[in-house]
């Protein structure tokens, strides 16, 4: 959709819809709809929103018959109809668990000596020489094969992980791990398909100061992993969410020790 076209979208939005257009929240949801043509995942990934404030505008856009051009309508109406059980949602590529037991597996083989005394939810709760630590384990799926067909690339992998000023500065410790799609050429260091980076405080605080901040305080992060051979030593890491793009390549250097 060419820019001039979004623009009088948006002037048709603020004309039909004003509680839309002048909620800064509810207007990038729709912006996002708009440019997306309906479609929830991108939306959702584009904009960080809750996917049932992303239906809710949709609904709202689609009750007062505003023409956003939607060429993958069946798809939209999937989620919404997800809303009352009528069919089972899209189904995660990967498991919490798995992420936690390759997090596990790392800082084992960094300290074998290493005690697992508790996890609630995403937090990692550890113990070494008598020291406690915290690891926040935040997971993705590959969005990489959500793009459309020809902005695809095999080799690249693309997480989505997000947060906010609370859950970016309340733990020790960071793991941030991607699933690989199953149609990637991405190849990893173990078979069990997982990518990851690990930081500490400090280092998330150095990476996160130079990032922005979306409209609804959520800190979003579209880490891109490219890997043109299969040789980790050429990887390329990046958070591809600020421009210009952030280096994380001395991320995936580090490894999983407390």
């Amino acid at each position: 959709m060419r820019t001039i076209e979004l623009y009088l979208k948006l002037k048709s939005l603020q004309q039909s819809l004003p509680e839309i257009y002048e909620d800064d929240y509810k207007q990038s949801i729709a912006r996002a709809i708009i440019f997306t043509n309906g479609s929830i995942d991108e939306v959702e990934f584009l904009t960080s929103a809750d996917k049932m404030d992303i239906i809710s505008v949709y609904q709202q856009l689609k009750n007062e018959q505003f023409d956003f051009n939607v060429s993958n309508e069946q798809k939209a109406m999937h989620y919404v109809n997800n809303l009352h059980g009528d069919t089972k949602t899209k189904s995660r590529s990967f498991k919490r668990t798995e992420m936690i037991n390759f997090v596990k597996e790392k800082l084992i083989k960094s300290h074998p000596n290493i005690e697992f005394i508790h996890l609630k939810y995403n937090v990692l709760t550890c113990k070494l020489n008598n020291q406690t630590y915290t690891v926040y384990v935040s997971t993705s799926r590959d969005y990489e094969f959500l793009n459309t067909t020809e902005e695809i690339n095999p080799k690249r992998v693309s997480a989505w992980h997000k947060g906010n000023d609370e859950i970016f500065s309340s733990y020790d410790y960071y793991a941030m791990c991607v699933k690989i799609d199953s149609k990637s050429e991405y190849v990893t260091e173990q078979s069990n398909g997982i990518e990851g980076i690990f930081m500490n405080q400090q280092e998330l605080n150095k990476w996160l100061n130079e990032k922005e901040k979306n409209q609804s305080g959520m800190i979003n992060c579209y880490v891109h992993y490219h890997q043109p051979k299969s040789n980790r030593e050429i990887i390329e890491v990046i958070d591809a969410r600020e421009r210009p793009q952030l280096n994380l390549r001395h991320l995936l250097d580090n490894t999983f020790k407390l």
